[in-house]
């Protein structure tokens, strides 16, 4: 009888011992499916005029990497941080404050942050349009950090059409063109502060596009125009 006993025992340890795990592994695996979705991204590009390796922190984290130089100019690719209100941090290695706010992030939506200015540090944060065209298509957009919103135009040929685009907002596009074009931007002050500045970006199929126009100093100390690109 204790015989019987024991091996009805070990058989109902068995069948326990998988139904647990069993319910364990629905339970990680549901709340893996949950993290999953419960994230957003964020990417940001220095437009601060001589800065040198700035350190980007979201609710007292740093998500700079090792390898990034986040100087004037310098780009930080997407990285996921929770959803909600986040509060950034911008300072430098010696903890100089060059701006500080918080801001509202949403599930699975996928953002840049742009800082610019001189004196008064802004960040302009924008939610990214990542979907690649249809082939045959790429995408572009145009962002203008320069400070105080400093009367820039914008002009193009595409196909046989010109194009010119007076920046009374920061931002130009996304706009979807033929991937098979050829693109020559050129940037201009309509008042002659600074020289004009041509940009070629050639067509990459599918490719989703921002070029960034920001200021920094030259050799010279004089304030010029400069730009990225940037492929998201």
């Amino acid at each position: 009888m204790f015989q019987i006993n024991k091996k009805l025992l070990g058989a109902f340890v068995l069948i326990l011992s998988i139904f647990i795990q069993s319910c364990a592994k629905d339970s990680t695996e549901s709340l893996n499916a949950s993290l999953h979705d419960s994230f957003a991204g964020i990417a940001a590009f220095n437009g601060i005029q001589s800065t040198k390796n700035l350190q980007f922190l979201v609710d007292g984290k740093l998500i700079n990497k090792t390898e990034d130089d986040f100087s004037t100019g310098g780009y930080l690719n997407y990285r996921t941080i929770f959803p909600g209100k986040r509060k950034i941090d911008i300072v430098s290695t010696g903890n100089q404050i060059y701006h500080k706010s918080e801001r509202d992030f949403k599930d699975s939506k996928f953002y840049t942050y742009f800082l610019f200015g001189k004196n008064n540090v802004e960040g302009l944060v924008t939610e990214d349009d990542i979907i690649k065209s249809n082939p045959g298509k790429l995408k572009i957009r145009v962002v203008n950090l320069v400070d105080d919103l400093h009367p820039i135009k914008l002009d193009f040929n595409y196909l046989n059409s010109k194009f010119s685009y007076n920046f009374d907002s920061r931002i130009y596009g996304f706009h979807e063109y033929s991937s098979k074009e050829s693109f020559k931007f050129k940037i201009s002050s309509t008042d002659k502060k600074y020289n004009d500045l041509e940009i070629s970006l050639a067509g990459k199929d599918r490719s989703v596009n921002t070029i960034v126009i920001y200021t920094e100093l030259n050799n010279e100390m004089k304030e010029v125009l400069n730009y990225k690109i940037l492929e998201l």
